[in-house]
């Protein structure tokens, strides 16, 4: 073998050396560079040359030289940095951030690779002004768009949040309410009628803000009001009460028949006993008493010549002169209906026996006081109360009468009645158990058409829908147990119009209801919890389900989530609703899953995008691109897209960055070993020109 082949040896050596000790260079050149990975050279032997063969017969082999095997990049990850940036991002674990370039879109390599698409573990992140999260090259953060329920599809497309600067309003449509309700609260008088701007007529009263479909602000006040225990409101039959009217007139002729104008008759018809008192001289004699008669309103005039006394004609002293007086005697009950309704009047004997049910008759809205007496029939005949005998007072309208209080059994008893004693009663709670509730707003924040007509401060709301049929609880009251818990819940749809809410789509200007649920808790018993009778079906549509929910069983183990009844006093436990003003993006939230959620001025947090991490099969063969960025080869196969923390993917972590993975010491160790064999190496060649010298010496 020629000795220039040794020369030729030493000399590939120092090419392939230098070549290890810029690998080193560039190494420790970003040993402080984001998320840089390492790489190390590697040797083989080559040009192998046979000069012959041993005794045994193996082969004489020489090597000519060395050269360079590869470089191998060193895939570990590297320690995490913290930062202050929520966007400065990590992977713990395997996967690479997919980025795009916005200067290269659409073009492809020579392999048929999308030339704008790169991976990179380096997570230095920022928003740009366009709302797009880029890397210092500009290059934007992929991931998948989330929806309202937080799901994605499969395009994967650029992380920009300039859609999601502002969070719109959404209209309140439930309302949930702890409280406690004091059980040694007195109960408000039932002569005191409900006032809404009086709070002598009410016990408590708490306060939520809610909100409009615009995002105004609106302040709803819920007053509770204990009611008042007590009977159901009796009659007895056969008595009356008595009052006495103002002198009608004189009758002056004759025998002859005279007509006298009543005045004052209160009610379209009642018992009358008319008084004649002969006044001779201004001197009163003994006045004559007619036998009962019933006057009708509608024709106040008596023909003297028709009245009885003792079965027997009137007659009148020719020439005296009569003061005339008369006496009404009446049974009567008082109801006060909210519209035009048929009712039919029920009398059950308190002391047991046969109901007697009365005709049904039409009474229009308002305050109707009905004569026992001469106002009802039964079975085409006057209704006859047995004397001395009390009865209960029941009544059912027909359609079902809607109170401004929102109290609407099937069955009602009558709650306020004069009774025949001159006894005032009026119907309260089965127990001192029972709550009713109002929501109020004021009255200038509504539409026209929903202001009271009284002019009040505050508006009392009134029920969107009627409670489901069979459903067993009365609407707009609480009543709890014997231990304080909820154990019926009076609650349906409140419908409220607020100021300048205009239908969708309209020209015209219809206000635009909207309706509030309020929730007070789960109930106990059979009767169950009321508001599960009407279900919200999303966030935004106020559309409710009527459909009676299945009864809760005694051991419903509910009753104190929410609204409670127990002494010490009022106190609001729990006061929550859905609705938001309109709100501006405050800052963002990146967590392990990837998923980047906007916090909001308004307190609402939505999830907006999932990052996008991506997997290789070998992703020591991806290529370096320089700028912390690798390339898809065909070495390193197809692109593995997925959610962090899926599969054999990592997870992000936010607030910090990924450091290099460069090991100084062993990159020390390895300069030394490389320059030692470069310096030997070069003896080598230094040697061999000896050699040569000594060879040319030898023709002197």
């Amino acid at each position: 073998m020629s000795i220039m082949q040794a020369m030729y040896a030493g000399a590939s050596a120092l090419t392939n050396f230098s070549e290890s000790i810029t690998v080193i260079g560039n190494n420790l050149a970003n040993s402080n560079t984001t998320a840089f990975k390492s790489s190390s050279a590697s040797f083989e032997d080559v040009l192998i040359q046979t000069v012959g063969n041993s005794a045994v017969g193996a082969a004489t082999q020489i090597g000519t030289g060395m050269g360079l095997a590869g470089v191998q990049q060193d895939m570990t990850q590297g320690s995490f940095a913290p930062s202050a940036n929520v966007t400065d991002l990590s992977i713990d674990g395997r996967g690479f951030f997919k980025v795009r370039s916005l200067n290269d879109t659409a073009k492809l390599d020579n392999a048929g690779n999308p030339m704008d698409i790169f991976y990179t573990r380096a997570g230095e992140f920022r928003k740009d002004k366009t709302g797009a999260l880029v890397n210092p090259a500009g290059m934007v953060l992929q991931g998948w768009e989330l929806d309202s329920n937080g799901r994605h599809g499969s395009t994967v497309t650029d992380v920009n949040i300039a859609n999601y600067l502002t969070a719109q309003p959404v209209a309140t449509t439930s309302v949930t309410v702890g409280a406690n309700l004091d059980s040694t609260a007195e109960a408000i008088s039932p002569n005191t009628v409900y006032n809404p701007n009086d709070p002598s007529t009410y016990n408590f009263s708490t306060a939520v803000r809610v909100f409009d479909s615009r995002g105004a602000g609106h302040n709803l006040e819920i007053q509770f009001r204990k009611l008042p225990m007590g009977s159901p409101a009796t009659v007895v039959g056969g008595l009356g009460v008595t009052s006495t009217r103002q002198s009608l007139g004189s009758i002056t002729e004759n025998g002859t028949a005279q007509y006298i104008q009543m005045n004052g008759l209160a009610f379209p018809r009642q018992q009358v006993t008319m008084t004649f008192t002969p006044v001779v001289g201004g001197v009163s004699g003994t006045p004559v008493v007619t036998d009962p008669f019933i006057m009708s309103n509608e024709d106040p005039t008596v023909d003297t010549s028709q009245l009885l006394v003792g079965d027997s004609p009137l007659e009148l002293v020719d020439g005296t002169t009569y003061a005339v007086t008369y006496t009404s005697t009446r049974q009567e009950i008082g109801l006060d209906l909210s519209k035009e309704a048929s009712v039919s009047l029920k009398f059950t004997p308190v002391s047991g026996g046969t109901p007697i049910q009365a005709d049904a008759i039409d009474l229009p809205a308002g305050h109707n006081g009905i004569d026992l007496r001469t106002g009802l029939m039964a079975d085409g005949e006057p209704i006859k109360l047995v004397k001395g005998t009390r009865y209960t007072v029941s009544y059912t309208t027909d359609p079902a009468d809607t109170p401004a209080t929102g109290t609407t059994p099937a069955v009602r008893v009558v709650q306020s009645l004069t009774g025949d004693d001159s006894r005032a009663e009026i119907l309260g709670a089965a127990s001192d158990n029972t709550w009713e509730w109002h929501a109020v707003v004021k009255t200038s924040e509504l539409d026209p058409t929903q202001q009271a007509n009284d002019g009040g401060a505050l508006t009392v709301l009134s029920s969107a829908t009627a409670a489901p049929s069979g459903a067993g609880y009365t609407v707009g009251q609480l009543q709890f147990n014997s231990r304080g818990q909820l154990l019926k819940e009076g609650s349906t749809p409140l419908s409220v119009l607020f100021k300048g809410i205009k239908t969708d789509g309209e020209t015209d200007v219809k206000p635009k209801a909207q309706e509030i649920l309020f929730d007070f808790g789960t109930a106990v018993g059979t009767n169950g919890d009321s508001t599960n009778d009407f279900v919200r079906k999303t966030l935004e549509d106020v559309v409710y389900d009527r459909t009676l929910s299945k009864l809760v069983e005694e051991s419903n183990t509910g009753g104190t989530t929410g609204t409670v009844q127990v002494a010490g006093g009022f106190a609001t436990t729990k006061l929550e609703q859905n609705g938001f003003p309109l709100g501006a993006l405050d800052k963002i939230n990146i967590d392990a899953d990837g998923i980047v959620s906007g916090s909001y001025t308004n307190s609402q947090t939505k999830k907006l995008f999932q990052i996008v991490l991506v997997d290789f099969a070998d992703e020591t063969a991806l290529e370096q691109k320089g700028g912390n960025l690798f390339a898809q080869s065909r070495a390193s196969g197809e692109a593995l897209p997925g959610e962090p923390q899926s599969g054999r993917l990592g997870s992000v972590v936010a607030y910090s960055l990924e450091q290099s993975n460069v090991d100084m010491s062993g990159e020390f160790v390895r300069m030394i070993t490389t320059q030692r064999g470069f310096q030997a190496n070069s003896r080598i060649v230094t040697v061999v020109d000896g050699m040569m010298e000594e060879l040319l010496s030898l023709k002197r």
